[in-house]
């Protein structure tokens, strides 16, 4: 693998022989991850559903695998079958479930996640149960959908999922889902300014007792003491709650949200009495909190805020200074075509009927000319394609032998320096070539297989100790064997990566080459850029184009 990926760098001294080079890398990497990937299937094929069920949900809860979680899971769903037990046909549908939080948390694919979730409660109905994380997740979508599209119709679909929720997380004894139903059901309430219409459901959650989530449930009951307050306009004893709100979380991951729920509606609060500069001292105090422990949708809507509570107090410049941030939040977390997928998916399946009898009469009546115009473009693509690949032959046949003969002569030098100093360095080192061979084996299967290489700390002492040997045997035999020294080698794995991830529109389509580039643990989009130059002979951008173009020419 890191042979080839040599072999296009040393055809960086001639453009015309990089491209066919480049592609043979490729296809190289993608059918040994495939392979991979396809071990890993048979391996998981074999497993008991309990096993991958607990397994989905390990690598469900990892935001570092979600595609491994979706793999374990595909594997579990597809075995469904109508003659099932109940309770395998439960596990099948929280399967679904698990999945659909992977598109939803992950992704930010709604319209995944919808598909899921709609099985799942499929599945679930007939085996006559009702599982609340499937109101759970729906509740979550509709409001996501709903607020980042001001569609109060979405908002009332997530209101009514919430109570749903909330009445089969108490009927199935679970207060950890009880209390996060409900307290999206207050927020949703009083975004549609309808706290009445949960009366009901509040009657049944203020008597549940204090257990384990003893602080969310508090919380909950607090929530809606101040919302009922706010209703009635006394907001100074509303504050009065959302700080108490506060002062029972502490400030960790478990509890970071619930804190900037609270300081967040503190600031709306604030609003409602037009006190909107103490508004944005709070706001400011949930936005410091939610850049601490990276939240990305509550620094969002923070931006939001801030940007309204400036403009309203005739502060042009900071409005338009936290509006641009929450537009470049928005630019990455929401894809519009997985918002619009499930609002449309109806009108856009009778579309898809009516565009289709256009095209069939539009055929009928310009079959002849669009037969003409065809085989004019096959003439000509034909045509083309012969003179590049007779250029590209005679540039080759002129070129090869100059280029080869300067590259020996590259890694003879090479190689002669890297013996004169290998030689100084380990000199005093005991390793033999087995011992070295082996430990680099375990190296390049650590570097093909462990995620913890896409994290931006992994170092040489990390890897050392994942091997179970020390930082200078480690040093020494990738400078022996690959040579090349630590972080080129991590580069290549990590550049090869981000190519596996560019090619997988599926799941990664949404993603800005930024976005990929931190994913496999790169920190500046400069050290990517240069990376992928290097270790492929094309930017970033090159490598997409010439992709689409071969996408292109299989369609």
């Amino acid at each position: 693998m890191a042979s080839l990926i040599q072999i296009c760098k040393s055809m960086g001294y001639n453009k015309s022989l990089r491209l066919p080079f480049l592609m043979l890398a490729l296809l190289t990497i993608l059918t040994s991850r495939a392979s991979s990937q396809s071990a890993m299937f048979r391996l998981l094929e074999h497993q008991p559903a309990s096993k991958l069920l607990s397994e989905g949900l390990r690598y469900t809860n990892d935001p570092e695998k979600p595609d491994s979680a979706l793999l374990t899971l595909s594997v579990l769903v597809n075995r469904y079958d109508k003659n099932m037990s109940e309770t395998e046909r439960l596990d099948i549908a929280r399967a679904y479930t698990y999945q659909a939080f992977v598109y939803l948390f992950r992704y930010y694919d709604y319209a995944k996640a919808y598909r899921c979730l709609l099985r799942a409660r499929e599945i679930s109905e007939n085996a006559g149960k009702e599982l609340p994380t499937i109101y759970l997740y729906l509740g979550q979508t509709f409001g996501s959908i709903g607020e980042q599209s001001d569609d109060r119709e979405y908002i009332s679909k997530a209101l009514w999922c919430m109570r749903k929720a909330l009445k089969a997380s108490i009927a199935d004894n679970n207060q950890h889902l009880a209390n996060i139903a409900f307290g999206n059901a207050i927020s949703l309430a009083w975004r549609m300014n309808r706290l009445q219409s949960i009366k009901e459901d509040w009657n049944i959650f203020k008597k549940l007792k204090d257990s384990d989530s003893r602080e969310f449930t508090q919380f909950n009951k607090l929530y809606y003491l101040a919302i009922q307050s706010i209703m009635n306009k006394n907001y100074e004893k509303a504050l009065s709650y959302f700080n108490m709100q506060q002062n029972i979380m502490q400030e960790d991951l478990l509890h970071v949200r619930y804190i900037c729920l609270a300081r967040f509606n503190k600031a709306r609060t604030c609003a409602l009495s037009s006190n909107y500069k103490m508004g944005i001292l709070n706001l400011k105090s949930c936005l410091s909190l939610g850049r601490k422990f990276d939240l990305k949708d509550v620094n969002l809507e923070t931006c939001k805020y801030l940007s309204d509570y400036y403009s309203l107090l005739g502060q042009n410049d900071s409005s338009m200074e936290y509006r641009n941030q929450y537009l470049a939040l928005k630019d990455t977390l929401i894809g519009y075509r997985q918002t619009a997928s499930i609002k449309e998916m109806s009108f856009m399946n009778d579309l898809e009927k009516v565009n289709e009898l256009m095209a069939k009469n539009k055929l009928r009546q310009h079959r002849l000319v669009i037969v003409a115009w065809g085989l004019a473009i096959i003439v000509v693509i034909i045509t083309t394609f012969l003179a590049l690949l007779y250029w590209k032959n005679l540039e080759l046949k002129n070129s090869y032998q100059s280029l080869f003969n300067k590259n020996q002569d590259i890694l003879k030098l090479e190689e002669k320096n890297k013996l004169l100093q290998q030689g100084d360095k380990y000199k005093n080192s005991k390793l033999d070539n087995d011992e070295k061979q082996n430990l680099f084996k375990k190296i390049e299967h650590v570097l093909s297989t462990d995620q913890s290489v896409y994290s931006q700390n992994f170092t040489l002492s990390l890897l050392s100790s994942i091997v179970d040997s020390n930082y200078k045997n480690v040093s020494q035999v990738i400078n022996e064997v690959s040579g090349c020294n630590f972080n080129a080698l991590l580069n290549e794995y990590r550049i090869m990566e981000a190519c596996r991830r560019i090619n997988d529109e599926e799941h990664y389509i949404n993603l800005t080459l930024e976005a990929i580039a931190v994913s496999v643990g790169f920190k500046s989009r400069s050290t990517f850029l240069k990376a992928f130059k290097r270790f492929t002979g094309l930017t970033p951008s090159e490598y997409i184009r010439i992709k689409k173009c071969r996408n292109l020419q299989k369609i």
